[in-house]
C-alpha cells in the first residue's frame, strides 16, 4: 500500500513537471508602460562638485568616461586598501585606449580627517599608477 502511494505521488509530480515544461508559459507583460519607462529612463541625480588636491572637481568633468566611484576613508584598515589595490590591478591590465576611457574617483566619507593632500598621498601609495 505504501509503495502504491509513493508511486502515485511520484507519477503526479512527473505529470506536473511535464505540464510545467510543455504547457505552462508565464505571462509576459510587454504593455506595462511604467516598467518600460523605468528601464529606459535616465539615471536620477545629477552633477556634483567635490574638493580634491587639484581643486574643485565635478562629475561632469569626466563626461564620456566610465567613472569608478569608490567611497571610503584613509583610516580604513583593510577593505579600502584591498579594493583600491584590485582596482589598480584591473587598470594595469588595460591598454592606453582603455585607460583613457576610465576615471577612478575616491570619495572620502571622513572629511574631518581626510584632507585633500592626505587623500592624494593615500591613493598614490596604494595604486601602482597615480590615478588620484
Amino acid at each position: 500500500m505504501q509503495r502504491f502511494l509513493l508511486f502515485t505521488a511520484i507519477a503526479l509530480m512527473v505529470c506536473l513537471l511535464i505540464w510545467l515544461l510543455v504547457v505552462w508559459q508565464p505571462a509576459v507583460d510587454v504593455g506595462n508602460e511604467a516598467n518600460n519607462e523605468r528601464l529606459i529612463a535616465q539615471p536620477k541625480g545629477g552633477d556634483f562638485t567635490l574638493l580634491s588636491h587639484r581643486g574643485a572637481v565635478s562629475l561632469s568633468d569626466f563626461r564620456g568616461k566610465v567613472v569608478l566611484l569608490y567611497f571610503g576613508y584613509t583610516w580604513c584598515p583593510d577593505i579600502c586598501p584591498t579594493n583600491l589595490a584590485m582596482m589598480s590591478a584591473a587598470m594595469t591590465e588595460m591598454d592606453s585606449d582603455g585607460l583613457a576611457e576610465v576615471q577612478p574617483v575616491f570619495v572620502s566619507v571622513d572629511p574631518e580627517r581626510d584632507t585633500p593632500q592626505r587623500l592624494k598621498d593615500y591613493v598614490e601609495s596604494l595604486l601602482s599608477h597615480k590615478y588620484s
